[in-house]
């Protein structure tokens, strides 16, 4: 019988951590997860896991991005992100930048949100992984159509458009029409709108996302788009 080695083992109980430690936070709620990864932090750090330090830096940040702490938030996910660089991770820094981005985006900092999401954009790029160029490239439109720069919001949502096409990634295909149809609302563009809304509703209908093809149909009948 071959037995696992000692890193192989390591790998796996951080996996099944992580795993605990998410539950923590879908089934209370961000104030009780707040508490329970802040605890489970300092068992982490009594362990000396930097990847456990890391994982549970960025569930808190984000529990804490859930009750409004922006500058709390921000100060744990750059902390999780530092852990990351020192393991070389690369795919969580592209996490810790996409999260960093939010977080300076919810405060209104659109230059810093703008430069953390075009890292994560670099970061995808380099691992070649379309998903999370086309997250990427959703939050740089929604930055710069946060600071009404429409033709460039629009600019990253056709990028963003083509990577999901390409990659045949039906729910980042829908949420990237569903953000064209709020810009061109916005816009005044009401053809435009519905146009992409109704291709999305399609999409929607056809992996059952009740809630968010409810949601569309009311923007078609001449709702505003849900406030971002």
């Amino acid at each position: 019988m071959i037995l696992p080695d000692s890193s192989t083992l390591e790998s796996w109980a951080e996996s099944l951590r992580a795993e605990i430690r998410w539950l923590g936070f879908v089934l209370g709620s961000a104030r009780e997860a707040t508490i329970f990864y802040t605890r489970a932090l300092s068992q982490e750090q009594g362990r000396g896991s930097l990847l456990g330090q890391a994982i549970l830096k960025d569930k808190l940040a984000l529990a804490l991005l859930g009750q409004g702490k922006l500058e709390e938030a921000l100060a744990e996910e750059t902390g999780s992100l530092r852990l990351r660089e020192s393991i070389k991770d690369i795919v969580g820094r592209a996490r810790s930048h996409s999260v960093i981005g939010t977080i300076h985006e919810r405060s209104g900092h659109y230059e810093q949100a703008q430069t953390a999401h075009e890292q994560a954009l670099a970061l995808e790029e380099q691992l070649q992984n379309p998903r999370g160029q086309g997250i990427a490239l959703l939050h740089l439109g929604d930055t710069a159509r946060a600071q009404r720069q429409f033709e460039r919001s629009r600019g990253f949502y056709n990028r963003a458009l083509a990577v999901t096409r390409r990659d045949n990634d039906q729910i980042g295909l829908a949420r990237t029409l569903e953000r064209l149809g709020d810009l061109g609302f916005e816009e005044g563009h009401r053809e435009r709108a519905n146009a992409s809304w109704v291709e999305a509703l399609k999409i929607r209908e056809g992996l059952h996302h009740s809630e968010e093809a409810n949601a569309l149909r009311e923007r078609i009948r001449g709702g505003r788009p849900p406030r971002r």
